[in-house]
């Protein structure tokens, strides 16, 4: 469900707390866990599931040490989660003596909480845009937000409060993506940063485009 490469949806796994009930089913495998916080759990189209940072987790109880790792590369790349937020929930697990703990914390230290994984084409020509055009360069794969971290960021201006999200279509046209964007570009606007959204056809084709957003954006942050 949360789109993780190398994953099929069947079998289903659920997840719930040891003790809920004595029914089993057949309708998916079942793992019965000895604690499962609520904030380690979200809504997904509707249905209850494991953050992607509890998720990190049951990879690495359950998964080759290099296959969690990927996991983690894949989800960390697509800003489902961060070092920030496996930071804390590893201080959760570390309570709760939870398996696989031992293998994300080791993941997370080797790779260090200001981790940015290998950056995509579309980011690498986004960048290339902005040096022939004269434009300022802007920091790539920054943790963003207010008191609460709210994502990593596409790119964010070294000195201004602007964000620009590249919407690539692989992962930014289903619904399920766009409400989630819109809701993650209305929390860093209500943290003070001006966001433009700049879609993969734009960067590949409209260049021209691109920098008049740009422009416009940085001169509505001056004007604040």
């Amino acid at each position: 469900m949360w789109g993780v490469r190398g994953y099929a949806m069947l079998p289903v796994h659920v997840t719930r707390a040891r003790g809920v009930t004595g029914r089993r089913t057949r309708l998916a495998v079942l793992h019965e866990v000895k604690c499962l916080l609520p904030r380690h759990v979200t809504v997904l189209d509707a249905i209850p599931i494991v953050r992607p940072e509890r998720l990190a987790l049951e990879l690495c109880a359950s998964e080759y040490a290099m296959r969690s790792a990927r996991a983690i590369d894949d989800m960390w790349r697509r800003r489902l989660l961060s070092g920030r937020s496996l930071r804390h929930l590893v201080a959760d697990a570390s309570v709760q003596g939870r398996p696989g703990l031992q293998v994300l914390r080791a993941l997370l230290d080797e790779r260090g909480d200001d981790y940015v994984p290998t950056a995509s084409n579309l980011e690498s020509r986004f960048a290339a845009i902005l040096a022939r055009s004269g434009l300022p360069e802007m920091r790539r794969q920054v943790d963003s937000g207010a008191d609460l971290w709210v994502g990593r960021v596409d790119f964010r201006d070294p000195r201004l409060p602007l964000i620009v999200e590249i919407q690539s279509e692989r992962y930014h046209t289903a619904l399920t993506d766009t409400r989630a964007d819109e809701v993650r570009s209305a929390a860093l606007r209500d943290a003070g940063f001006e966001v433009i959204e700049i879609t993969e056809h734009q960067v590949w084709h409209r260049p021209d485009e691109v920098v008049r957003l740009i422009e416009d954006a940085r001169r509505a942050c001056q004007r604040r």
